[in-house]
């Protein structure tokens, strides 16, 4: 936001503010005017009065913007009295919390009578003029509103490549692209980010907060990709070797390793590792379990992304039973009864166990190992969990089925 000051004919000085909004181009910015020129009608005392609206080049970007002139405040906004108050453990006064709540539902009652609407109501846009009086201001329009994301994304994806070799400006991106995640209109800016992201992660793998934020925030945009099938592929290559080296760095990091696991979790849902990366994914994931044992969550994620690779290849499977480090089977009965009283880890261990025998090969070791008694002991633990009982019954059934025949 810009503040300019004119200089009347009397002498007098009188500020205005200046907000300037990208466009993407000439027709965007014409509808946008177009758009925000209802907005020079409003007339309401807890409504901030817009002066005038013009198109402008900038050369510096280069770029069309849209600037809307403002009454100036002079007084700061909601969002900086909040803090203020924070600071000082003070309370808003019960008074000034009822006047701002009236006062915001009569601007609001107001412009949505003239089928106007705001679209970005919050402390920061809310001003203060005085102890007791509020402002609703930078309204924004349907145009602007639906690519204003994409646009907040992209300053930070930028902002992070310009200074990619400083660890707190990394981390400091990687959490603003995160507050967007809820919104699921960012979901396709975001995705243009895992490359950005990822190299923040290789860039700096001593960093334990930037690992676990960068992590955390793949497996959120992978979640989504998955959810809506609508990943691009090709964007997603970069950010499996990423994550199976950050993992593979920090295994002994449980933090680390849960948000990595459920990240590769995510990518073998999403389809995105090769025949070549089964064996050693599958290894890694087993690494993670085994240096981690008591942490469910992990131990439930690594589990739920096993089973995705196994159902993808007899490779992963193979890699499981073969493991040079100890057989996998064993440490799937291990961590169940390590994990007796939790179902989510019984069911990702089921469900496991359950692809596992879908190949023959497989299925006769884990005979050999008395998976049966295994099976049956989940069973009784869980009487009531109709997901844990399906999975079982549909395994049990397989080795039973298989060894009549033998």
């Amino acid at each position: 936001m810009l503040t300019a000051q004119l200089e009347t004919d009397g002498g007098a000085q009188k500020k205005f503010a200046i907000k300037q909004v990208e466009c993407i181009d000439q027709h965007q910015a014409n509808v946008a005017l177009k758009e925000a020129m209802d907005l020079l009608k409003l007339r309401h005392s807890n409504i901030c009065t817009y002066k005038e609206f013009f198109v402008t080049w900038s050369n510096e970007v280069p770029s069309l913007f849209l600037c809307l002139v403002m009454q100036h405040s002079g007084q700061g906004d909601l969002s900086a009295l909040i803090e203020e108050k924070r600071q000082k453990s003070e309370k808003i006064r019960d008074t000034v919390v009822e006047k701002f709540l009236g006062q915001m539902v009569d601007a609001l009652f107001y412009i949505h009578k003239q089928n106007i609407w705001h679209r970005n109501v919050k402390p920061s846009n809310i001003l203060v003029t005085s102890e007791t009086s509020f402002m609703l201001s930078d309204f924004s329009t349907e145009t602007l509103m639906k690519d204003e994301l994409k646009w907040k994304i992209r300053v930070e994806e930028e902002f992070m490549q310009a200074s990619w070799d400083i660890e707190e400006v990394q981390t400091k991106g990687i959490q603003q692209l995160a507050s967007f995640v809820k919104d699921k209109s960012a979901f396709p800016y975001l995705l243009t980010c895992t490359e950005v992201i990822a190299l923040a992660m290789r860039t700096h793998t001593d960093s334990l907060e930037l690992q676990v934020e960068g992590c955390t925030l793949l497996l959120e945009i992978l979640s989504q990709g998955n959810s809506e099938n609508n990943a691009d592929q090709a964007v997603l290559e970069s950010a499996l070797p990423v994550t199976s080296a950050v993992l593979q760095e920090h295994l002994q990091n449980g933090a680390v390793a849960e948000s990595a696991c459920s990240a590769l979790w995510a990518l073998a849902l999403q389809g995105c590792l090769s025949d070549s990366d089964y064996e050693p994914t599958a290894a890694l994931l087993l690494d993670a379990v085994r240096m981690n044992p008591e942490r469910a969550v992990l131990v439930k994620n690594g589990c739920l992304a096993l089973a995705s690779l196994v159902r993808l290849s007899e490779t992963a499977a193979l890699a499981i039973l073969l493991d040079s480090k100890g057989s996998g089977v064993e440490l799937i009965e291990d961590e169940y009864h390590l994990h007796l009283d939790e179902p989510a880890v019984a069911e990702a261990l089921c469900l496991l166990m359950n692809e596992m025998v879908q190949y023959d090969e497989v299925m006769l070791a884990m005979r050999s190992h008395k998976m049966e008694k295994l099976l049956s002991e989940i069973k009784l633990q869980f009487p009531f969990s109709t997901e844990i009982q399906t999975l079982v019954g549909a395994t049990l059934l397989k080795l039973r089925k298989e060894k009549r025949f033998v």
